[in-house]
């Protein structure tokens, strides 16, 4: 097969979750005889009243759960942080734990303050 030919067994995935001021996940759906994979995650949005940091996590993975530091600046009508959210690309995509398992991206809120914030995560079923 060509490199530019298409795989027919592959089926491109993408969850969003957006919100402000809470929770946001986003899920690559779980679907009956495919393994899910996951290829990356973007978290975007505005700061919060308060500065801190939050764990993003990302569930459903046979490696297990992974964890990632996001820190959340001051200023609720600023940018999430210096480098404008965070955004993650695996080198190789990762699978879910079994077939027909869902993998999801959890941030939880950004704080009070808070006006938009957004997941996206990217992958396919095989």
């Amino acid at each position: 097969m060509s490199l530019y030919q298409i795989d027919n067994a592959i089926t491109p995935a993408a969850g969003i979750a957006a919100g402000a001021a809470q929770s946001n996940a986003a899920a690559l759906a779980a679907v009956a005889g495919k393994t899910t994979y996951i290829e990356g995650f973007d978290i975007t949005g505005g700061g919060a009243t308060a500065a801190s940091v939050i764990e993003v996590t990302v569930t459903g993975l046979a490696a297990g759960t992974l964890k990632f530091e996001m820190n959340i600046l001051a200023g609720a009508a600023g940018p999430v942080n210096a480098q404008g959210g965070l955004f993650i690309r695996f080198p190789q995509p990762l699978p879910a734990s079994a077939v027909n398992t869902a993998i999801t991206v959890t941030a939880p809120s950004f704080g009070a303050g808070n006006t938009n914030a957004a997941v996206v995560a990217y992958g396919y079923q095989k």
